[in-house]
């Protein structure tokens, strides 16, 4: 049975969501894995309305995750209090020079943070990129979930994160050509990337098609490897788990 299957994947594992649940796995040192579960967190209320309201669900999804969240308020902080600030000259030049200071501090902490966390073992994270997207792609389309079919299956996927960066750089350069303040220019570019990046069958779209062969070229060449059997199969067997959990078959 084909379902529909999101993933994100870790230095040292890959998470999957399905519609109700979520299933990890972490894999050891010594190549051994370990597998947990849990009910995902729907968004409800006014938010999930939000979500489904074309161009306002790009500032939604925007602002749905902390980190995200912290680099946008870092961003306009320097809009508001940096050297060309708006409120600039409304400060003290002691006091711009204080805020200036501390906003490059917290910039720096917050890249400091993201780079320790994310790329110290960037070959063993495009593995399980690489699994993530096989293992996925195996589950939308009915295709077995052993070893030798998802082995075979691709490594790129349309969904990727990577496509959207590519709608997001484009609009990034063209927006930051007319307006001066890289706050409002982000915000913006990622609304439109967003936008663009989630039409359905966007990648067969004249012109946006383009956005995602980039993207496309980008996963094979940097972002994603092909993963070793042990990653394939931990990732095989927590899907296994989490096709359970949203069927019912485990309490």
């Amino acid at each position: 049975m084909a379902i529909r299957l999101g993933g994100q994947a870790a230095n040292d594992g890959v998470t999957f969501y399905g519609d109700n649940y979520k299933a990890s796995f972490v894999m050891k040192k010594d190549g051994t894995y370990k597998i947990s579960h849990s009910k995902r967190i729907r968004v409800e209320g006014v938010q999930a309305v939000l979500a489904k309201i074309p161009i306002i669900k790009g500032f939604a999804v925007l602002f749905s995750r902390p980190s995200t969240s912290i680099v946008i308020l870092i961003f306009v902080a320097f809009d508001l209090f940096g050297p060309d600030g708006m409120l600039s000259p409304a400060l003290g030049e002691r006091t711009q020079e204080v805020a200036a200071i501390a906003i490059t501090l917290a910039l720096l902490a917050f890249l400091g943070y993201t780079v320790k966390k994310t790329f110290i073992k960037v070959r063993q994270l495009w593995k399980f990129h690489g699994a993530e997207h096989k293992v996925v792609y195996a589950c939308e389309n009915g295709i077995p979930l052993e070893l030798e079919p998802v082995r075979k299956c691709p490594r790129i996927a349309e969904r990727c994160g990577t496509n959207l960066v590519m709608f997001l750089l484009v609009f990034k350069l063209v927006f930051r050509m007319f307006i001066p303040f890289p706050s409002i220019v982000l915000i913006l570019a990622f609304v439109l990337a967003y936008e663009l990046f989630d039409l359905e069958n966007g990648s067969k779209l004249p012109i946006i098609k383009y956005f995602f062969k980039a993207g496309y070229w980008c996963q094979e060449k940097l972002f994603t490897r092909e993963p070793t059997d042990e990653q394939l199969i931990a990732a095989i067997d927590t899907v296994g788990v989490l096709v359970r959990l949203e069927e019912g078959e485990i309490p």
